[in-house]
């Protein structure tokens, strides 16, 4: 095994955060996300993270979500220097509510729901230690009183490997 594919790193990624509800003002919010991880292989890792996962606003309520995930991470390595990423893994989302203002409907409130997160990204490595990576991470969200399943975050970050 090369010693390139035993390495950790840590990263950082922020974009557009969408949920699958309709009729929402705002529904684009910024998300970001940090994550570090351990390459086993060249074409494995595994990945933990945490995500502020930006938010959306209703007429009467302002929602935020957040995530915190663990991940396998599998690379397809298309030359020395791209690579195409698949994850899949497991994660526990939150999203809060709380009243817009001149709006009383019970304060706030929340919603938590655990489950499967996948994401894909195309990753360009700069240097051995450094990779911009784009991609697309989808999260699940919401429980049974909430009519959506998934908020995505269309992303553009960086990873630093050691």
């Amino acid at each position: 095994m090369p010693a390139m594919a035993e390495n950790y790193y840590v990263g950082a990624k922020m974009g557009p955060t969408t949920y699958g509800y309709s009729n929402v003002i705002n529904n684009a919010q910024l998300g970001w996300d940090i994550f570090g991880g351990y390459q086993f292989h060249q074409n494995f890792a595994v990945e933990i993270e945490l995500a502020s996962l930006g938010g959306f606003d209703t007429v009467s309520r302002k929602y935020t979500g957040s995530s915190f995930g663990v991940n396998g991470v599998g690379v397809l390595p298309l030359s020395d220097k791209f690579d195409l990423i698949g994850k899949l893994g497991i994660a526990s989302t939150s999203i809060g509510a709380t009243p817009q203002p001149g709006w009383i409907l019970g304060g706030a409130t929340s919603f938590s729901n655990t489950g499967l997160t996948l994401g894909f990204a195309g990753q360009y490595n700069v240097t051995q230690e450094f990779s911009l990576r784009a991609g697309v991470d989808i999260y699940p969200i919401g429980d049974s009183t909430i009519n959506t399943t998934s908020a995505s975050m269309i992303y553009i970050g960086g990873v630093l490997k050691f």
